[in-house]
């Protein structure tokens, strides 16, 4: 016969073997309702599933993958990149086998194919709609149902590409061009534009007081009909006379044998400003800033890539790239297409009678 204090030990101890019980059937109901309601979290919890790194799942309603050829056919490719469909038929065929191999990594190329899950067309029709909005990543990568960092590095695989296939767009006459006889010989254009971007912490290089923004300048020599000649980028806190005289371009203009129309900020002596006096033209300075007008134009055509026209976050080296294949693209497109000089006014005779 058991006496109470044997008793007590094994009602205690039966106490805690129906606990841990109760704890047990408890503890495996809540996994049984997490199952139910969340089975992509619980099997990442507790099956050891590789994590998803997606930060939000892709929507049924996109297009499927390797299937994004569909997109151009309802989309305009001309509103979308910039280039009609037989300029992006040229594009492609020109880049495509350069985009095909492996991406660079380190600086040397790779060795092993890259995993894209896009077409070539389509890898390159990614990265100029990218210039033409400048969309953020998260955007891009929902419509194409790809990563952000598969965007990044696209960029930077297809961007140096597309520049390196356009080198030859932006390049001087080869021989003395003929200059205008109304603004006494000057046979082309020089000016300085801005492309915006976010300031970088402690650098103040970028960063123009008057302008009050920081940006990435380029200064731009131009035919009279705006075919692209020349194009140094600059830090933005530089004016126009301190990049004309740090890129040497009097001397480069001198051995030419060319003469520049430009602004009152610019001073050489290869250059025509609008207050230089001629005793034969009173009416110079009128003409000098209506045949000068065109290199404003040409900057309005470049800025429609809004990576040129709107505030870039790109790192600089990326956003350098950017805005040079851009202004390549646009020297692309004025070859082809130059942009036709302004009509001269036409004078009518009073004593003609009208019939």
């Amino acid at each position: 016969m058991l006496d109470l204090q044997t008793l007590l030990l094994f009602m205690r101890n039966l106490l805690f073997i129906l606990q841990g019980i109760a704890r047990a059937h408890a503890a495996i109901t809540l996994c049984d309702v997490y199952r139910r309601t969340n089975p992509r979290e619980f099997a990442r919890a507790f099956l050891g599933v590789r994590r998803d790194r997606r930060k939000q799942p892709r929507e049924r309603n996109l297009l499927p993958r390797n299937r994004t050829g569909m997109l151009r056919r309802v989309m305009n490719v001309h509103d979308s990149t910039g280039l009609d469909g037989n300029e992006f038929n040229e594009l492609v065929r020109r880049t495509a086998v350069r985009i095909a191999e492996p991406r660079r990594r380190n600086g040397r190329a790779g060795k092993r194919p890259t995993a894209a899950n896009l077409l070539v067309e389509d890898r390159l029709f990614l990265v100029l709609v990218f210039l033409r909005s400048n969309e953020c990543y998260h955007d891009l990568a929902r419509e194409y149902q790809v990563s952000p960092s598969y965007v990044s590095r696209e960029l930077r695989h297809i961007l140096p590409i597309v520049c390196g296939e356009l080198h030859n767009e932006i390049r001087w006459p080869q021989a003395v061009p003929p200059g205008d006889a109304d603004v006494h010989g000057a046979q082309g254009l020089i000016d300085c534009t801005a492309h915006w971007r976010t300031e970088l912490r402690g650098d103040g290089s970028w960063f123009r007081s008057d302008i009050g923004s920081a940006n990435l300048g380029a200064q731009v020599v131009t035919s009279l009909n705006c075919e692209v000649w020349d194009i140094v980028f600059f830090a933005g806190h530089n004016n126009d006379s301190g990049i004309y005289r740090a890129s040497g371009m009097n001397d480069i203009l001198q051995r030419r044998g060319i003469l520049l129309l430009s602004d009152m900020g610019y001073r050489g002596t290869q250059l025509l400003r609008p207050d230089d006096v001629f005793a034969d033209d009173p009416y110079f300075e009128a003409k000098h800033r209506a045949v000068r007008a065109a290199i404003e134009r040409l900057f309005w055509f470049n800025q429609a890539w809004k990576v040129s026209g709107q505030v870039c976050r790109l790192p600089i080296t990326l956003h350098v790239q950017a805005v040079d294949a851009t202004w390549r693209l646009t020297a692309w497109l004025m070859r082809r297409s130059p942009m036709a000089p302004p009509v001269d006014a036409v004078v009518v005779d009073e004593t003609t009678e009208t019939q």
